[in-house]
């Protein structure tokens, strides 16, 4: 809950976090994990491919030169994260998917909203720019 009211704080000083539950709890196994990962990297992947096209457009060389390097990078993830699916484990416990009902205040609005937080074995939310998201898109609905 403190990593999703530091979110929201983030967002919009005026944006209040006027209620948290967590409603459910699921193991999720490595081969679903490593799913969830590739998908995180692969939309990560996308974004960085909009910004060099942006940065083309724009004839910024220094951007050009650190996101092909990025795109590099990234691909290189995602084809490992890929051959890691393969062979996953299907019974292995990789971490929790949490499900959290969640309702944004901002004013005179509010907004009802679900966030999921994939944990892995080690504590780590994997989805951070997902829940990011998630509160984006009620801000908006409330501002």
């Amino acid at each position: 809950m403190d990593n999703f009211i530091g979110r929201v704080r983030k967002v919009d000083s005026l944006l209040r976090l006027d209620s948290f539950k967590i409603v459910r709890v699921d193991t999720i196994t490595e081969k679903i994990g490593r799913a969830v990962e590739d998908s995180i990297y692969s939309k990560e992947l996308e974004r960085i491919e909009t910004e060099l096209n942006n940065a083309m457009i724009s004839k910024n060389k220094d951007s050009i030169e650190f996101l092909k390097y990025e795109i590099d990078y990234m691909r290189k993830e995602v084809d490992s994260l890929t051959a890691l699916i393969k062979n996953a484990d299907t019974t292995k416990k990789y971490g929790v998917i949490v499900t959290s009902l969640y309702e944004l205040r901002k004013n005179d609005k509010s907004q009802k909203d679900t966030a999921y937080f994939f944990i892995d074995i080690k504590g780590n939310i994997l989805n951070s720019s997902m829940i990011d998201a998630f509160i984006q898109r009620g801000y908006e609905r409330v501002k």
